[in-house]
């Protein structure tokens, strides 16, 4: 799952009559807006991720979430399972993974991405483990006058303070853009990158933006947390449902550091708000607050984001 290509040939196979059980082999974003897909279609579904959760990047409690999402819809999901063959006779008809076998009429990769940088010799520009070319807060890699941007290099992090592999559209996007700049001999800088990502899993929202508290024990940073869990708008307009926020947080200064959300609707974009609030570093206290917006139909009178900031002690 790599190419426009790939998804029309994909969505052409799958369509077919004949094809039933699919195989999904990654449980990242892209492994599960496909599930999403193949579930719509009303395929069998099974889906293996060779980590010990899917959507490795959040924390544990919102991998399980997902878990659940998934199974309640009828999909297989094993973690901790890598597969080590595609088998048949002309086409594949089982996937193996040890040494278990399970029927497959179908199966896609969405195991990730790997820079294609293997033309470029190590000796003259330094590079990630992953094959990344490192760039600093200009785009510029270790070799005088030769820049990188997009899926190919690293971006600043805001939080870590140093080059991290974050391959998303929206760097991409200000990198080509600040490149340009560059070449033109105009001062240029983008060190704020905090990863701010969401998707959809079927009736689940999930958002997230600078680190986690997994991320912040992995990279030696002492931070707080707090999980809060509010309704996404007034309790007397029909159908509000229940949003959940996790916040990482500076124990002694009480700024913020990284956001996680989950819910039914209404709560994707409001990572938004905390990607502005961590990108200006300010404390829990000032994002609480601070004067957002109400009306009944959109959010209560301290909206969730509110909520969740004001939790922090």
């Amino acid at each position: 799952m790599k190419t426009l290509a790939d998804a029309e040939s994909i969505k052409k196979h799958l369509l077919r009559q004949e094809v039933q059980n699919v195989a999904i082999i990654g449980g990242g974003y892209i492994g599960l807006e496909i599930a999403e897909a193949c579930v719509l279609q009303k395929k069998n579904v099974r889906l293996f991720e060779a980590a010990p959760r899917v959507l490795n990047g959040f924390d544990a409690e919102f991998a399980t979430a997902v878990e659940q999402e998934l199974a309640a819809h009828g999909v297989v999901v094993y973690t901790e399972a890598k597969v080590t063959g595609l088998l048949g006779r002309g086409w594949v008809q089982q996937v193996a993974s040890g040494e278990e076998r399970y029927d497959a009429d179908l199966v896609i990769l969405a195991v990730g991405i790997r820079p294609n940088t293997s033309f470029v010799d190590d000796a003259v520009i330094q590079k990630e483990a992953n094959g990344a070319l490192t760039t600093d807060s200009s785009m510029r890699t270790s070799a005088p006058d030769i820049y990188a941007a997009g899926d190919c290099s690293t971006v600043i992090h805001k939080i870590l303070k140093r080059p991290v592999y974050l391959p998303l559209g929206t760097n991409a996007n200000k990198q080509g853009r600040l490149v340009a700049d560059a070449i033109l001999g105009r001062p240029v800088r983008f060190d704020n990158a905090l990863g701010t990502t969401m998707l959809r899993c079927l009736d689940l929202e999930l958002a997230k933006t600078g680190i986690t508290e997994s991320e912040a024990w992995e990279a030696g940073i002492e931070v707080g947390t707090v999980t809060v869990t509010h309704i996404s708008h007034a309790r007397y307009f029909p159908d509000p449902v229940p949003i959940t926020i996790k916040l990482c947080f500076d124990p002694a200064t009480c700024v913020l550091l990284g956001a996680q959300l989950m819910g039914r609707k209404e709560c994707a974009w409001r990572v938004n708000v905390f990607a502005v609030a961590i990108d200006r570093g300010m404390r829990a206290e000032e994002l609480g607050f601070l004067d957002l917006g109400y009306a009944p139909p959109f959010a209560t009178t301290w909206d969730a984001i509110q909520v969740a900031a004001n939790a922090v002690k």
